[in-house]
């Protein structure tokens, strides 16, 4: 079948915030009906590509008249261009503003327009890659213990700085987990498990541990689970209680049994962590006060296991 040239006019001005180009093109299907290549993208492959990432489909088959008319169905050019990328040469990133090797769509129009890589080695400027969580202290008191106003105290309660801590704190996940929504680290619900354990031991606990044990039902395997680190251990406390220092699920009050762990006890805990300066000891936190200590690592404490976050 022979081929009838034609003027193609592309405007981008319009679709995409590029100046507009007329293109020596060819309006004839690329190949015969009666080939399968003949089949392209249609109009409403467009919009839902813009709108949802839709890869879209073309036919497979060689063309087939149609037994009826066309319907009323599927998107105007209106509404695709409704819905395509607009030009922003004020806030729209550049390569520098994101992060190497991850990708993005430049809305700019100095020749960076569309898919696009970015380039920077650090996190951008004002940003921070793990900031401080508060504490959630929320309460002050004088030298001589008494609880005052926190106003212009410079203590803890005061500033209150750090990352605010969500509410509700926990997820009770209903399969022997709960997922801490400040770290979104798993943890097992039931913090006794094990009982008294040396740190060797308690390596070996976390290797071995799988669904259908301490409760769980959340389809874990062997290697899930892990000790935690000493400073993931730390992030569970909520420094406005004792006894222990962890809050409710909410994240309004203090841990109470179930709610939402179980058998937490107000005693020294597991970190995977070594001493740099004694490698015969590991970092534990006490879960009376919140403190940090060594423990000797043929010695026993408790397990509380963790998944997720590596």
């Amino acid at each position: 079948m022979k081929k009838t040239p034609a003027l193609l006019l592309v405007c981008l001005t319009g679709l995409f915030g590029m100046p507009c180009h007329v293109l020596a093109g060819n309006l004839d299907s690329p190949a015969p009906p009666t080939d399968a290549a003949s089949a392209m993208f249609s109009q409403e492959d467009l919009y839902q590509r813009l709108t949802s990432g839709a890869q879209g489909a073309k036919r497979t088959t060689p063309f087939t008249e149609p037994t009826s008319g066309p319907g009323d169905y599927g998107h105007t050019l209106d509404e695709v261009m409704a819905v395509a990328p607009t030009a922003d040469n004020v806030n729209g990133a550049t390569a520098a503003d994101v992060l190497s090797g991850k990708t993005f769509w430049g809305l700019r129009t100095d020749g960076t327009w569309g898919p696009q890589t970015g380039t920077a080695i650090t996190q951008p400027a004002g940003q921070h890659p793990s900031p401080v969580p508060a504490t959630g202290q929320t309460f002050c008191n004088d030298r001589f213990g008494v609880l005052i106003d926190c106003a212009g105290t410079g203590q803890d309660g005061d500033y209150q700085s750090g990352v605010g801590l969500p509410l509700p704190r926990f997820t009770d996940n209903s399969d022997g987990t709960v997922t801490d929504n400040l770290t979104g680290l798993i943890w097992m619900k039931n913090a006794n498990c094990f009982g008294f354990r040396t740190w060797y031991e308690a390596l070996d606990d976390a290797a071995a541990l799988q669904s259908g044990q301490c409760g769980l039902s959340d389809g874990s395997v062997p290697g899930d689970w892990r000790m935690p680190t000493l400073f993931e251990l730390e992030s569970l406390r909520n420094m406005n209680y004792f006894d222990p220092p962890i809050s409710n699920a909410a994240g309004t009050g203090k841990w109470a049994e179930g709610d939402p762990f179980t058998d937490v006890k107000i005693t020294s805990y597991w970190s995977s962590t070594t001493f740099a300066n004694s490698i015969t000891s590991a970092a534990c936190v006490v879960f009376s006060n919140g403190n940090e200590n060594a423990n000797g690592k043929a010695s026993d404490s408790y397990v509380w296991l963790v998944r997720g976050g590596v």
